[in-house]
């Protein structure tokens, strides 16, 4: 947990709940297991997370905010719940995090017949080249 409050635009919108809401619940009815989860402050992070794809499994709980003014334009406005991204994701974890991919992992070329591993294509008048790798635990 942060020992001190966090800024505001850590703190979910309203319009963003709503929006998670509705995704889980049309999931749910597919099948399918997407879904966000609130954790306790004092809990652990749901997954590493960088950039801000999956940001939802990373959500807590902190009601120490007093001021719910936006400070970057949002629609809906601030949540009243306390519902913030917990800001101890990948960033805060960086270091030790990569020491242990460095070592217990290791990086494996993909199946060339199946991943067309090394395999050259044109898009958009520029040519690039397939590279990519699968991480392994050694």
């Amino acid at each position: 947990m942060e020992e001190n409050t966090v800024s505001v635009k850590y703190y979910l919108s309203t319009t963003y709940l709503e929006t998670l809401k509705r995704h889980k619940e049309r999931h749910k009815s597919k099948g399918n297991g997407f879904g966000y989860e609130i954790r306790d402050i004092n809990g652990q992070a749901g997954a590493i997370v960088c950039g801000g794809m999956g940001r939802e499994r990373n959500l807590i709980v902190d009601k120490r905010l007093k001021d719910f003014t936006p400070v970057t334009r949002i629609k809906g406005e601030v949540n009243r719940q306390g519902i913030k991204v917990n800001g101890q994701s990948y960033m805060s974890y960086r270091n030790s995090f990569e020491q242990y991919l460095s070592d217990h992992t290791i990086l494996e070329r993909a199946s060339t017949s199946k991943h067309d591993y090394m395999n050259l294509y044109e898009k958009d008048g520029e040519m690039f080249m397939k590279l990519n790798l699968q991480i392994r635990f050694k």
